[in-house]
């Protein structure tokens, strides 16, 4: 177990070391990818989290997007822990499938942790921008909840950021009213640039 745990640990950090030609063939073999996808159904959950994490990277950083690796992971999810869904729901934010968004907002509407706003807010940013409409308004509702009175900084700088990605004339509204942190003047300007962000956004998809 423990040399098993040792491989996982060093395969995941893989990807999130500076890109090079070599690493990146290396971790897009598909040898490569099936021994994760393999280590995905491992019994040992902390083995089978880093091999999740670890395909989420090459799917982020390589742009390895196989809808098979996608079904791997997220036929898991629903036997997952809670932390698991985490990983679950952030590895599969890089895929070309409007399947991983429903991931997404169940770990968001379930009392999530600072941690997973923070990763799973990330993700929003970065890949929401073809996010079909339903999941788009329902996660944009969620995310302006959570920062309605949120006091840490950074987690209202990354929740506002997926919303300047997935944010509608709706988002608006709500951001309007928002409570932010008494003196937290970096969320304040966020929230200047974000708003102004969605209207010019909105504005031209109107004009079209």
């Amino acid at each position: 177990m423990a040399a098993r745990r040792k491989a996982a640990t060093y395969l995941e950090k893989q990807p999130r070391r500076s890109m090079n030609g070599y690493l990146q063939g290396w971790l897009k073999d598909p040898r490569t990818v099936e021994i994760l996808c393999r280590a995905v159904d491992d019994a040992d959950p902390s083995v089978a989290d880093k091999a999740i994490a670890c395909l989420g990277h090459i799917a982020d950083r390589y742009g390895y997007v196989d809808l098979d690796v996608y079904g791997r992971i997220a036929s898991k999810f629903e036997c997952a822990g809670r932390s698991q869904r985490v990983t679950m729901a952030a590895a599969v934010c890089p895929f070309p499938t409007a399947d991983r968004w429903p991931l997404v907002l169940a770990v968001l509407g379930d009392k999530p942790t600072r941690f997973a706003k923070m990763v799973l807010g990330r993700n929003v940013y970065a890949h929401g921008a073809d996010m079909p409409e339903v999941p788009k308004r329902h996660l944009s509702a969620l995310l302006a909840n959570m920062l309605d009175g949120e006091k840490n900084g950074d987690v209202c700088h990354i929740l506002l950021n997926a919303l300047q990605t997935i944010g509608d004339r709706s988002t608006l509204d709500r951001l309007s009213r928002l409570k932010l942190p008494p003196r937290s003047k970096g969320p304040k300007e966020d929230l200047v640039r974000v708003m102004a962000t969605i209207e010019a956004r909105t504005s031209a998809a109107i004009s079209k």
